[in-house]
This record gives structure tokens, sequence and C-alpha cells, in this order.
């Protein structure tokens, strides 16, 4: 049989606390309050008359041991590891993004002259890990605490 020791503990404590008891209201501090910072971008705007996009993938660990080559059309890029990221200068105009692995994914950019893309590559599993690019944002690229992505060869 067990012991009703811990239960009769319980009600004798319950029993004589307060029943109003109010937790007492902490005081009024005088302190100024925090202005927000501009969050300032990672990345430099691009050269004069190109563009850039900013492919990263996060630190998640699904797929960690691949690493996927994104292309420009047939033209490698960069092949992102776990926590990486690789800034794309490139001329403006229409842009096809690919990586293929066990699926093929493509995103298609028109690249406009002065401004920065970003690209988030997801790994998404399948019958094995395969990569996804998708439109991100500077807010997603900036939360994350990534290295440099060497160029494709």
């Amino acid at each position: 049989m067990k012991s009703l020791l811990p239960w009769a503990a319980l009600a004798a404590v319950l029993a004589f606390a307060p029943a109003n008891a109010e937790t007492p209201a902490p005081a009024a501090t005088s302190a100024p309050t925090a202005t927000p910072v501009e969050a300032v971008s990672a990345i430099p705007p691009p050269p004069e008359g190109k563009g850039q996009v900013v492919f990263f993938r996060s630190h998640s660990l699904g797929g960690a041991p691949y690493a996927f080559t994104i292309k420009d059309g047939d033209q490698p890029v960069t092949k992102l590891g776990v926590g990486r990221y690789f800034v794309y200068v490139t001329d403006p105009g229409d842009h096809q993004f690919k990586v293929r692995a066990e699926a093929k994914d493509e995103l298609y950019i028109e690249v406009d002259p002065g401004e920065t893309y970003y690209v988030e590559q997801h790994m998404v599993m399948g019958m094995f890990y395969y990569a996804n690019l998708a439109p991100s944002s500077e807010s997603a690229f900036n939360a994350m605490k990534l290295k440099p992505a060497p160029a494709a060869h």
C-alpha cells in the first residue's frame, strides 16, 4: 500500500494558505524605455549596374550531410552546406536557378539592378533528401548566424 503522507502534507499546506493572498504589484521604475534600433543588413548593396541573390541554408540537421550545387542556368553558382550562405552578384535580367538531386527544383527571378534578393534552400525528405529553393526575406536571413559558402567550381 502506498503512503498517504505526501498527500496529507499537501493538504496541510493548502489548509493554512490564505484564501485571498495577493501578489504585490511590481514597483514602478523610471528607467527610460528602449528605442528600437534600425536593423543593419549584413549584406552590402550590389555593385553599380548589377543585382545580387543571397542563397542561404539554415542550421537544420535535416539533410545535414548533403550539399547540392545551385546553378544559374547551366553555370554552377555555389554548393550550400548547413548554416551557410553565398552572395551571387549577377547581371540584371531573367535568371533560372536550379538545384538537382533526387528531384529537380527551379526558381525564376527577374533580377533588377541595385536589388538584393534572398533565397532559402530547404532540405526536403523524399526517398532521400533533396533541395528546394524558396524566396525569402532579409529579416529571415539576418535572424540566422551563417557562415559564407565558397563559389562552385
